[in-house]
């Protein structure tokens, strides 16, 4: 076995394990999207049943209603500051995977880049060789005649 196909064979190995990683990445940045797709969706929610509240007729007939709606009110909006936030967490956090993932990818293409030029360079030799040996057949002839 010759030195390059060992390094081939190594070079084989590491793209494959780039490969397993850029899989890996892409998953991880699938479940960071469906995580933020489900934080939007309870923040406009969250949203929708607060702006519900403060326009709901309650009719007041006590100031005990009154505080009612406003523990109620409240509530709602910090249900929807606490969804909003979650909601950030999750695009940065979505943001954060889609950039390991870009980075895998690009790992991935320099390793891939790197075995064509290997290949290109060893079967490059190759027809050198083969052209060398052409000539010393060639001229071999030549001096028989």
């Amino acid at each position: 076995m010759t030195m390059k196909t060992k390094q081939m064979k190594t070079m084989g190995r590491l793209i494959e394990m780039k490969r397993r990683n850029v899989e890996a990445t892409e998953m991880a940045h699938a479940a960071a999207h469906a995580v933020t797709v489900a934080a939007e969706s309870a923040r406009i929610e969250a949203d929708r049943r607060w702006l519900a509240a403060l326009d709901a007729a309650d009719h007041i007939g006590f100031i005990g209603d009154l505080e009612y709606r406003d523990v109620q009110i409240r509530s709602l909006r910090r249900a929807v500051d606490l969804a909003e936030q979650h909601f950030r967490l999750a695009r940065a956090n979505e943001a954060e995977a889609r950039e390991r993932m870009t980075d895998a990818r690009i790992e991935l293409r320099r390793f891939e880049m790197w075995l064509e030029r290997a290949e290109q360079e060893q079967q490059a030799e190759q027809t050198r060789l083969e052209r060398v040996a052409e000539d010393e057949v060639a001229a071999g002839k030549q001096r028989a005649s």
